[in-house]
């Protein structure tokens, strides 16, 4: 969902949700503040309006009652290795994703050093399809000095 005219009019009731979130408990990251009795409206993928959200309600709107539970937005690792902790983008994914981690930026300069491009080729090969948005970053040179040996290499043209 990339047009926000949508969103505003789902938020104004000139439109309906596809999802309508009842009777949720709502941590405001901003202020650290737990909502309580919240109730908030999707469209697509994005969330249209927190508050009285009755007018999003149409027939083909689902409606899932939270029952008190905690709602909060997915989070997002802006700095991680993947590869130091010995698993797949995949299986990361399978033990992150249930905790909140929605989003990952992946430092991938351990497994460039460890066999270069196409260690980068396999994180990238991985991560399609999952439903953790893995977003991984090229070291710009591998390794990072000349002094160095490792089993990879990546300089400014590999980096291309």
């Amino acid at each position: 969902m990339r047009d926000r005219r949508v969103l505003v009019d789902v938020a104004l009731g000139r439109a309906f949700a596809d999802t309508v979130i009842t009777d949720g408990e709502f941590l405001d990251v901003a202020t650290g503040r737990v909502k309580t009795d919240v109730n908030i409206a999707v469209k697509g993928e994005r969330v249209a309006s927190i508050g009285d959200v009755d007018h999003a309600v149409g027939p083909e709107t689902e409606v899932i009652d939270a029952g008190g539970m905690i709602i909060t937005p997915g989070l997002v690792d802006s700095h991680y290795h993947i590869e130091s902790s010995r698993l797949s983008p995949r299986r990361h994914a399978q033990l992150t994703l249930p905790s909140g981690t929605t989003s990952l930026f992946e430092g991938s300069h351990e497994i460039c050093n460890a066999i270069g491009l196409d260690g980068v080729r396999y994180m990238l090969e991985e991560a399609k399809g999952l439903p953790q948005r893995i977003y991984i970053a090229l070291s710009s040179a591998t390794p990072p000095t000349p002094y160095e040996r490792t089993g990879g290499y990546i300089g400014g043209e590999e980096a291309r």
